[in-house]
Order: C-alpha cells, then sequence, then structure tokens
C-alpha cells in the first residue's frame, strides 16, 4: 500500500491518486481534537458549578463572604487576631406571606494566622460562627492573603536568610558560585 509515482502519468494526477492520510495529518487532528474535547468538557463543568453554586441557599456561605470582606480590612494582625463581631445583612422569607425581609445578624468571628515560606503571604483560617432559627452555626473559610504588615522583622529576616541560602545552594548546584568565586 505504498505509494507509486508511476501509478499516475502526470504531476497533476499524483496528487488526487495519493489515497488516505498521512501519519502527521492524524497527529494534527487527533491534536486539535483532544484540544477541543477538554476544553468543552472544562467549560460544561465550570458551567456545571456555577449553577450549582447559584442555586444554593446557603446562609453560612453568604455570611462568610460578608465577614471575610470586613476581616480583610483590619491591617492590624493583632487586631484579627482577636477575633471580633460584625453586624451582617441577612434576608429572612417569612413561610406565611413568602415575604423577603433583611434583618442584620451578630456574627462573631475568630482567626488563626499561619505564615507560609512565601514573604508576607499569610493562610487565615477565619471561622464565624452565628445564630439561625435558634441554632448557633459554625462557618470556617481558609484564606491566602497577602499582609506585607503582618511580618515581624525576626520572621521576615529569617525567611530572606533562608531564601538567600536556598539560592546560593542553586547557584553552587549549577556550578555558577563557584565560578564568581574563582574570579
Amino acid at each position: 500500500m505504498f505509494f507509486n509515482p508511476s501509478a499516475c502519468p502526470t504531476n497533476r494526477r499524483r496528487l488526487l491518486c495519493r489515497r488516505g492520510f498521512t501519519l502527521g495529518e492524524v497527529v494534527v487532528a487527533v491534536l486539535i481534537f483532544g484540544l477541543a474535547a477538554t476544553v468543552l468538557v472544562q467549560a460544561t463543568s465550570n458551567a456545571l458549578n456555577s449553577y450549582i453554586l447559584s442555586r444554593r441557599d446557603d446562609r453560612g456561605s453568604i455570611l462568610m463572604g460578608h465577614v471575610r470582606r470586613d476581616v480583610l480590612k483590619i491591617l492590624s494582625r493583632e487586631e484579627v487576631e482577636e477575633g471580633g463581631e460584625v453586624e451582617v445583612p441577612h434576608i429572612v422569607r417569612d413561610p406565611e406571606t413568602d415575604e423577603e425581609e433583611t434583618e442584620l445578624i451578630d456574627v462573631r468571628w475568630e482567626a488563626e494566622i499561619h505564615p507560609t515560606r512565601i514573604l508576607d503571604v499569610y493562610i487565615l483560617d477565619l471561622t464565624a460562627h452565628f445564630e439561625t432559627e435558634g441554632a448557633v452555626a459554625s462557618v470556617t473559610d481558609h484564606i491566602t492573603t497577602y499582609r506585607p504588615t503582618w511580618g515581624e522583622s525576626d520572621q521576615v529576616e529569617q525567611l530572606i536568610e533562608a531564601k538567600e541560602q536556598e539560592f546560593e545552594e542553586r547557584l553552587s548546584a549549577r556550578g555558577i558560585l563557584e565560578e564568581e568565586e574563582e574570579e
């Protein structure tokens, strides 16, 4: 099944006489199809997740969004670690009349701050406690945040020294640091 150029009398007919696709053409077609299928599946998944989240009547996540916004406005690390209370608007539906009212709910929040290996980036474990329908509920959220004002000077110096040492080790492993010291 190899292409025999003598079987086709003219150059113009050689193109017409050729049968099938080359391996390169097939590979390119499969790659394009795979890429299109991946994008389509990802878009469908994102759309379904957005739909599910939009249909969810989750008071905790709505309240946590308000608490998160207010807590991230606080610049002082000490104030965040102390925790606090925030009034958050909450929509209440009357089951008899099916009317909605907005009322303010007191939400008590606590936060734990964990440093990361990245300078001035922290993980904030935020927990909000609120009363809903006579029961106390809690919601926890993990937030990664950049806060240059939260770093203590000794922590910053330790991170910088560790990064400098790591950088020097990488340079010496590549032989770059040794060449500079010899000059």
